[in-house]
């Protein structure tokens, strides 16, 4: 088997064993203690016996079931006495979020101390609590309290938001109620820096009409948006537009790489010819991109995309190679060290997989041509790519697809990437020293102009909806296209595609 496979350019062996964790981490995750997990564990290792650079693969494949055992035994494995033997518990909490203001208030509070035990700020699990009580709470309040808490349980459907999961991911694992009707609240004097940031932001923004729109694009918060309006983002194909991602980082970087050019060039700097001046343009847009993202208070999307920012730097300025796809891979591996739970994120798999797109049609592209018509006709092919690569998943986790997207984020990525951001981070960078009101209702009302023209859009153009897409067409349509893309005998491409028509034949249909 080694001799068959020796004439093949072999990957490096971290690449080997990068791809064994992230096949480890998919499988325990989701097939853990199943037929499934166990074929797939038993085929590794009598792969990895015929063939040595497997035995790669089986290391990795290994130490992503060991991380997960120590991360969820760390991170995820608390538990409380049951009701009947203990009602009231004394707890210390720190709010997170206020959920509703309105009586009783809902919160979202992390537990730092619970009856005798104490737990680190990074360690420490959350709690959905309902507190009676008619003192104002606001986030970063601690105070003590005895509290009823029994397991985070929710009614579960098939083909629906999963809140279980989604509170798993998020390390929200009890739910209950404050027992107390007076709190003793130690009040942060010394609101974070996160905080005042958003307060900052929403007092810029207060007179605008789109102020929900400009406060999720800086701070990463979506809880100014009406229902209505996440509605209308999310069938015209834009609410990724609001969502911190690939996107904004690389703008944020942009800004600080080429404000730190400009500066340079305009001072005259003159720097012997040993130094790399890119390295420190690099450093310095990293720098703000990172500032950005903390700010944003580390949402997952936004720390996703730095990640990998730094892993393609990383790996650029090393000179290493192949470089676009070993930064995607050990960005989705520092990911998944990070928390080997966010494979349960849907956002992880339409990010990678978005980025993987945009650099094998980018590599396709001539750059010889540097004409305006042949700039967007690339742009409209990448989108077009896009459009067709992330289909699946759109199918699979949102039911439908967005048909008016695909034309309206040939408009929307570039007003996004040249004018909106540009102007809000100038804007909001002045507003700390100059009134910028007059520019703020001039870029407002032309902004609110083109936000009243989306919602002209016809209906029936906006989303279409498929019902529920079973994950094995999801599966079989990415192995087509990965045989198609790499495989030179493209009439293989009919073997997965016949094994996808012979089980829609055979299965059994619902009633």
């Amino acid at each position: 088997m080694n001799r068959f496979f020796s004439h093949l350019k072999q990957p490096f062996t971290s690449v080997w064993i990068s791809l064994g964790f992230v096949i480890g981490c998919i499988a325990t995750v989701f097939y853990y203690q199943t037929l499934e997990f166990t074929v797939l564990t038993i085929s590794i290792v009598i792969v990895s016996v015929y063939f040595k650079p497997f035995l790669n693969v089986l290391l990795g494949f290994i130490c992503a079931i060991c991380w997960i055992a120590v991360y969820f035994y760390t991170f995820h494995n608390f538990e409380i006495p049951k009701a009947d033997e203990k009602y009231a518990h004394s707890a210390e909490l720190i709010i997170e979020s206020i959920i509703s203001s309105k009586q009783p208030q809902y919160i979202k509070a992390k537990i730092i101390k619970f009856n005798d035990d104490s737990y680190a700020h990074f360690r420490a699990p959350s709690a959905m609590l309902s507190v009676n009580s008619s003192q104002t709470l606001l986030i970063g309040d601690t105070f003590s309290a005895s509290i009823n808490l029994k397991p985070f349980r929710s009614t579960k459907n098939f083909h629906v938001f999963d809140n279980e999961r989604y509170a798993f991911t998020q390390r929200i694992f009890f739910k209950g109620k404050v027992l107390n009707k007076e709190l003793v609240i130690t009040n942060n004097e010394k609101q974070s820096t996160i905080i005042n940031y958003r307060k900052f932001i929403k007092g810029v923004y207060s007179n605008t009409t789109l102020q929900w729109l400009y406060y999720a694009l800086l701070t990463g918060d979506k809880s100014l948006m009406d229902f209505s309006d996440k509605q209308l983002m999310q069938s015209l194909g834009l609410s990724h537009l609001l969502a911190i991602s690939g996107l904004h980082i690389g703008l944020i970087f942009g800004f600080g790489y080429l404000a730190v050019r400009s500066l340079f060039k305009h001072i005259k700097y003159v720097s012997d010819q040993t130094k790399n001046l890119s390295v420190i343009y690099s450093a310095v847009g990293f720098f703000a991109a990172f500032i950005y993202v903390y700010l944003s208070d580390f949402l997952v999307s936004a720390t996703r995309a730095l990640i990998m920012l730094g892993c393609y730097l990383v790996l650029y300025y090393l000179a290493k190679q192949p470089l676009r796809w070993r930064s995607i891979l050990f960005a989705l591996v520092i990911l998944l060290i990070i928390n080997p739970f966010n494979v349960l994120n849907a956002g992880l798999y339409f990010s990678f997989t978005a980025v993987a797109i945009i650099f094998l049609v980018v590599r396709k592209i001539p750059i010889s041509n540097t004409s305006f018509f042949y700039k967007i006709a690339s742009l409209g092919l990448v989108q077009l790519a896009l459009f067709l690569g992330l289909l699946p998943l759109s199918l699979y986790f949102f039911h439908g697809v967005s048909l008016a997207g695909l034309v309206l984020n040939l408009i929307a990525i570039p007003l996004l990437s040249l004018i909106v951001m540009p102007s809000l981070i100038i804007i909001t960078l002045l507003s700390s020293v100059f009134d910028m009101g007059i520019s703020i209702t001039f870029f407002d009302a032309c902004l609110s102009y083109v936000f009243q023209l989306l919602t002209k859009i016809p209906v029936f153009i906006r989303w279409l909806n498929i019902g529920n897409t079973d994950s094995i067409f999801v599966v079989f349509y990415y192995i087509t296209f990965l045989i198609f893309y790499l495989v030179p005998y493209k009439w293989l491409t009919c073997i997965p595609f016949s094994v996808l028509l012979f089980n829609y034949l055979v299965a059994e249909k619902p009633k």
